[in-house]
């Protein structure tokens, strides 16, 4: 299942030590790509355009363009290879430009004699180098300390972006808006949750992300071993816990990759293992009503270290393993419990190597389309082969579903968990009938259509 056929900016990636992967055909896996030139170990970003064809893409530090060649004036970024989202490619809305944001490690401390940096924007303007695009503007500093995370999604009017960030040493988060008019360096802040704190900086890891509806937000504090849920406003950029809990990691492990599924109504979460732990795992958890750590249910992992969770255009969650030569899949994360399906060798990479890190992308690029249903009102069951069968002519992007086929006093004749396969009409005579069709669509909204059936004997 691919989410959206219009948005294809998500389309292509590059990670780790020179992997890739292509998302380019759909109902297919991805395919592996060897000619990326990045070597991180873990936040990276990548964008393609519309058509799903490379733009550009970084580890935060360096930009390399769709030849894989430093693009100009794109040296000395101020990210990290070991920040944990080092950079986020946003764009700039009806430009040729985007925003590279870009965090570094360990909450912004001085290390090795680096002054802090915290979070940091360059603009890319792919109009520039024939169209292999140059940064012409570089290392603006928006505020610091900050921490490892960084979450992009669509703001409410569907043109615009939010850019969210948290705070060091704080509790704050910190919403940037991108409009036509560019970035306004005054954030919208919401003081909520945890402090995000600790020796060393170490509490700055772990992934943050934003869901594909816009209407939620979840991150990790890894040392810490929490992970916490709030709701996000995508019209005011504001922010608000709804719970916080603790996965039962062992000590000296804790959660690292967060992502949501592709209806938003689910939330998975990867262990950051201790290399000693014989085997990790993922966590998924169900949104919504009640408590969301009353729903835990443990995916078993891999050896190998896991690392960040991103979903993909083909609706599954990827996972990064260390040091290998594959990715894991969630293939079905819309599904609760073990019917998600995880596999921890899904994919190959070839010559490629898997570390900690995954492109990190907007979220809202992962939204599926909303659920289309559309039925004929006449079919004739008459043995002539014209149609034989009442179903949809069009029934796309949905979950779940029943119909139901009602006379015209309100008796129920007929159901089917499958809408596709149809009423036949069976011994009923000729008439008007009544037919519903209710469910979930892949976005998550609910489905419920109705109408009238004129079966002609």
């Amino acid at each position: 299942m691919f989410t959206s056929n219009a948005q294809r900016q998500a389309s292509i990636w590059y990670f780790g030590d020179r992997a890739g992967l292509s998302f380019q055909t759909e109902n297919q896996l991805p395919v592996a790509l060897t000619n990326g030139a990045l070597s991180t170990f873990e936040g990276c970003a990548t964008i393609s355009d519309e058509q799903g064809n490379l733009l550009f893409y970084t580890d935060g530090v360096t930009v390399h363009n769709r030849m894989h060649q430093v693009m100009k004036n794109g040296t000395a970024l101020r990210g990290s290879d070991t920040s944990t989202q080092s950079a986020l490619i946003v764009p700039w809305p009806g430009q040729q430009k985007f925003y590279v944001f870009t965090v570094d490690a360990q909450g912004s401390n001085p290390i090795n004699g680096i002054d802090s940096t915290g979070l940091r924007y360059s603009v890319v303007d792919m109009a520039r180098q024939g169209g292999l695009g140059e940064v012409v503007e570089k290392n603006t500093g928006l505020y610091s300390p900050t921490t490892e995370k960084l979450a992009a999604v669509a703001h409410g009017n569907g043109r615009d972006y939010w850019l969210v960030s948290h705070e060091w040493d704080s509790d704050f988060f910190f919403s940037y808006l991108i409009t036509p008019a560019g970035l306004n360096p005054t954030p919208v802040k919401s003081k909520t949750g945890s402090i995000h704190t600790g020796a060393n900086g170490i509490n700055a890891l772990g992934q943050m992300k934003l869901s594909p509806n816009g209407r939620s937000l979840a991150l990790a504090i890894t040392a810490a071993n929490t992970v916490e849920f709030f709701l996000f406003d995508n019209q005011s950029g504001k922010i608000e816990l709804i719970e916080s809990f603790k996965p039962p990691y062992k000590a000296q492990e804790g959660p690292y990759g967060v992502e949501f599924s592709p209806n938003s109504k689910l939330l998975y979460v990867s262990e950051f293992m201790n290399p000693g732990n014989p085997r990790g795992s993922i966590y998924q958890w169900q949104l919504g009503a009640g408590s969301v750590a009353a729903t835990q249910f443990e995916i078993r992992g891999v050896r190998n270290q896991m690392g960040s969770l991103q979903l993909a255009l083909d609706g599954s969650i990827y996972v990064a393993i260390a040091r290998a030569t594959y990715v894991g899949r969630v293939t079905y994360p819309n599904r609760a419990g073990a019917a998600c399906e995880f596999d921890s060798v899904a994919v190959g990479l070839k010559t490629g190597l898997s570390h900690s890190g995954l492109p990190g992308f907007v979220q809202s690029w992962f939204k599926p389309p909303s659920p289309e249903v559309n039925l004929p009102n006449v079919f004739t069951p008459n043995e002539d082969e014209q149609n034989p069968v009442f179903k949809p002519l069009v029934f796309e992007h949905i979950e779940v579903a029943q119909m139901k086929i009602y006379n015209r006093w309100g008796q129920l004749l007929f159901i089917t968990h499958d809408p596709t396969s149809g009423w036949n009409g069976g011994e009923h005579p000729a008439g008007t009938y009544f037919w519903q069709i209710t469910g979930e669509g892949a976005d998550g909204t609910e489905v419920n259509k109705k109408g009238w059936l004129q079966l002609v004997r």
